[in-house]
């Protein structure tokens, strides 16, 4: 169950990164879609995310633990651009989190796949 949570999230979390590339779309439909569905994929994979790491908790200092960390930052930074009057930089540290947790993620996988 784990190992399937894991890539469901992985899938999801891809996902919410191709935002940038459906929001900078010239068709409205598309470009409204991006901005709706990336808030419902970052909540959803939060969730998920503690799904898989539940089972599987081995300790505080693991790559997992620190995905996880950081998705709940990235989320925390999202709601509070949405819910607050959004300005450059509070986006730009959202931007820059998010790209960490990818970052983080990627070294989560590649560490499960060694071991």
């Amino acid at each position: 169950m784990s190992l399937s949570t894991g890539f469901l999230a992985l899938v999801l979390f891809i996902a919410g990164i191709a935002y940038g590339i459906l929001k900078s779309h010239k068709k409205q439909g598309i470009k409204l879609f991006a901005i709706k569905s990336h808030c419902y994929l970052g909540y959803s994979i939060l969730l998920i995310a503690l799904f898989h790491l539940v089972p599987a908790f081995s300790g505080i200092f693991t790559s997992g633990f620190l995905s996880l960390f950081f998705l709940l930052l990235s989320t925390a930074s999202g709601i509070l651009i949405k819910y607050t009057k959004p300005n450059l930089y509070k986006r730009h540290i959202h931007i820059v989190v998010c790209l960490f947790t990818s970052l983080i993620i990627l070294f989560h996988v590649y560490c499960k796949l060694l071991f």
